[in-house]
């Protein structure tokens, strides 16, 4: 099981070397997306070091149990609500233009 964990970790790293080299190549300031891209690897990295040591500690343990829990947050909530969100701004352009807009108008009649 931990071979496999390792396998799988490092076709991760692979994907966290693809978005750090399209990180790195722009010439344009971070905008929110790659922002997100680059807290959802970081999520990732830290989920995928969570999930070799539940690969070596097991979930029978209190401990394996507690890393079951981090790991599932951390993979869920962490990595793929970050990239999810990223993608948002290029798949639904619109629609978050129409929400900055709304919630401008909002902030500008509270301050009001």
């Amino acid at each position: 099981l931990t071979f496999w964990s390792a396998e799988v970790t490092l076709s991760l790293d692979m994907y966290l070397v693809i978005m750090a080299r399209l990180v790195s190549t722009r010439r344009m300031p971070l905008d929110w997306t790659a922002r997100h891209a680059m807290a959802g690897c970081a999520w990732l990295m830290i989920a995928a070091a969570l999930g070799i040591a539940l690969s070596r500690i097991g979930a029978q343990s209190e401990t394996g149990n507690r890393l079951v829990a981090a790991y599932g947050a951390l993979g869920l909530l962490g990595f793929m609500s970050n990239f999810i969100i990223g993608m948002s701004y290029h798949l639904f352009a619109g629609f978050v233009a129409r929400v900055r807009t709304a919630a401008e108008s909002v902030l500008r009649s509270v301050t009001n």
